[in-house]
């Protein structure tokens, strides 16, 4: 599973209109890890180091086992913000 750009504020959320309703990134991360089969890995990527950090806490805070891989970059693509990764599971 690769999740691209997860909303782990409150700010980006309602910035792009959402319904506050909906901002449970602690439910989601963890119903998706759940979802794994097994073996399965989560490929998250965070923009900028600030949600890299969170990320990395609420999967602490979770028991979800990460690796973080850090800062990434595309041969592609120049990213306005930093990208970062983890892996779970």
């Amino acid at each position: 599973l690769i999740w691209f750009l997860p909303f782990v504020f409150e700010y980006p959320h309602q910035k792009w209109g959402l319904p506050k309703k909906y901002f449970k990134p602690e439910q989601m991360l963890l119903h998706a890890y759940n979802s794994l089969n097994t073996g399965g890995k989560i490929f998250v990527v965070n923009q900028g180091a600030e949600e890299f950090e969170e990320q990395k806490l609420m999967c602490e805070k979770l028991n979800i086992p990460y690796t973080p891989i850090g800062c990434v970059e595309s041969d592609f693509l120049r990213y306005k913000y930093p990208r970062y990764l983890i892996l779970i599971g």
